[in-house]
């Protein structure tokens, strides 16, 4: 299911981010329809995208660090950094 950010002009949707570059595994929220986002093909799992309510930052779960850990990143995928340790 998509996360719509709060304006509903962009979404993020798990398994489905476009990365930039491919390897990078930074999300790129992309403008509907969801077919236009590339498949998930990182070596880690991005998971349950949620937008901060002023559009801005993107909150996730990831397991990039080697656990399952949640991350925050600015809404045009800069800036990915990990909260939990």
């Amino acid at each position: 299911m998509p996360a719509w950010s709060p304006d509903a002009s962009q979404f993020a949707v798990q398994g489905a981010f476009a990365a930039s570059p491919p390897t990078s595994g930074s999300w790129t929220p992309r403008p509907a329809p969801p077919a236009s986002s590339p498949p998930h093909d990182q070596a880690y799992d991005d998971e349950v995208p949620a937008w901060f309510p002023d559009g801005k930052r993107i909150a996730y779960q990831s397991t990039r660090s080697g656990r399952m850990e949640v991350w925050v990143m600015n809404a045009d995928g800069s800036d990915a950094r990990q909260l939990t340790k």
